[in-house]
């Protein structure tokens, strides 16, 4: 997508649409989740939050039809970065932590851990899960910092922490 990198994003969304035509037109369900899914983070950068929303839940409903559990991922990831840049951060870190379930399944969030730690668990995309622990921890930075919430702040540290590790993690393998 070279017009979002241009911050061309209306262009973006004219190419964007016609890929989703095309897909839809051909009947490629796996190519139509992933446009979905850049559609999403588009509007996001456009401020279109209704759009957004309206294509999340067809992108859902789509990922119901074919087994993508990152393109699933991407959805609730980019549908929190929609919510983020509409400041709501409860909403934003509620999906994010959903996509972080769908990438690591088998992990549990507690108090003490509220992310994985990579090298303790199988996960389903490492660039999919860096994406999305790196918007959580952004949110939570200026959620912290909003409501001057030190506890919030210590879970952004610690999750740029997991960040770490994950990035040392992918350049091992």
């Amino acid at each position: 997508l070279g017009y979002e990198a241009i911050e061309e994003y209306e262009m973006a969304n004219e190419y964007l649409e016609k890929a989703v035509n095309s897909c839809q037109k051909v009947k490629d369900k796996k190519n139509l989740l992933e446009a979905y899914a850049n559609q999403i983070e588009n509007y996001a950068k456009l401020g279109k939050f209704e759009e957004g929303i309206a294509t999340f839940q067809k992108g859902i409903a789509l990922s119901k039809e074919i087994t993508s559990e990152t393109f699933k991922a991407d959805l609730y990831s980019n549908l929190g970065l929609l919510e983020a840049t509409q400041n709501d951060y409860e909403g934003a870190l509620s999906h994010y932590d959903e996509a972080v379930q769908i990438l690591v399944p088998d992990f549990e969030p507690t108090t003490s851990t509220p992310n994985p730690v990579p090298s303790q668990y199988k996960i389903q995309s490492k660039y999919d899960l860096l994406m999305v622990l790196t918007r959580k921890a952004d949110v939570l930075m200026q959620k912290g910092k909003r409501d001057n919430n030190l506890f919030m702040l210590k879970d952004a540290l610690q999750t740029y922490g997991n960040i770490n590790e994950l990035i040392t993690t992918i350049r091992l393998d």
